[in-house]
Parts: structure tokens; C-alpha cells; sequence
């Protein structure tokens, strides 16, 4: 499970990469200059930025406990499917408003999901860092302080 969220990750950060690059609208005349973005460039500043930032918390919570449970939200699932939307409607010819609103509904919902994942990474914090209880110090222990002198 976890290799496949790895490829989804890697194939889109890829392509939204790639589709920042400047290309030639038209191949055959590659001295024009009519070079054009798919994508803006901001547009792969916020999603990469939040894949770092899933990834940061991910390996610190794997530093201070040891292991990690890595669970996707459905949020997650659907910012996934917006984001494949999104490289489909930048290559794919179609209606000129039709691409910048598939990319920018992945735009809101990279946001959504990496404030949810914010949010339930500090959660999980908190409840990492309660002390823990006691159990014994509420139970006596039939010891008294004459008796253990």
C-alpha cells in the first residue's frame, strides 16, 4: 500500500513538474517563440509544497515513535483524483476555461486535504505528548511508610 501511494505521489509531482516547463506550441518551427506553460508555476509550488509537508510530519512521527501507520483520508483520495483531472485537462484539447477549472478545484482541494492532514498530524501529536497515567498510583499498594522503614 505504501509503494502505491509513493507512485501516485512520484507520477504526479512528475507531471505537474513537466507541465510547468515551457514547450513550443508548434514542434516543427523550434526556433518560434511561442513558448507556452501548461501549468502556472505556482500551481506545482502548492502541491509539491504540500507532499513536503506530509512527508516531513511522516518522518517525524516515525523519529519519535518508531513506526507509522500511513492512512490516507478520503479527502486524500479525492485530491488525488482532482489532481489526475487536472494533468488530463492540461493535455487533453478541450474548452479553454474547462482547464484552469479542473486545476484550480485540485488547487483547493490540495489545500483541504493538507490542512486535514495538518490537523490530524497535531492531534496525534498531542495525544503522543499526554503523560501517561499512573494506574498505580490510584490503587494502594498496602505498603505504609512505617512499614517500609
Amino acid at each position: 500500500a505504501f509503494l502505491d501511494q509513493l507512485a501516485d505521489k512520484l507520477l504526479l509531482t512528475t507531471a505537474t513538474v513537466l507541465l510547468v516547463c515551457p514547450i513550443w506550441l508548434d514542434p516543427a518551427r523550434p526556433d518560434s517563440k511561442d513558448l507556452v506553460r501548461l501549468l502556472p508555476a505556482s500551481i506545482a509550488v502548492i502541491l509539491i509544497s504540500r507532499d513536503l509537508l506530509l512527508a516531513l510530519g511522516s518522518l517525524c512521527a516515525f523519529v519519535m515513535t518508531g513506526n507509522i501507520t500511513i492512512r490516507p483520508s478520503m479527502l486524500g483520495k479525492i485530491t488525488t483524483v482532482a489532481q489526475v483531472a487536472m494533468v488530463v485537462s492540461a493535455l487533453a484539447p478541450g474548452p479553454r476555461w474547462l482547464s484552469p477549472a479542473v486545476t484550480w478545484t485540485a488547487v483547493a482541494f490540495t489545500f483541504a486535504s493538507g490542512v486535514g492532514y495538518t490537523f490530524d498530524w497535531i492531534r496525534w501529536m498531542s495525544v503522543l505528548n499526554e503523560p501517561a497515567r499512573d494506574d498505580n498510583r490510584s490503587k494502594p499498594s498496602g505498603k505504609t511508610e512505617e512499614s517500609t522503614a
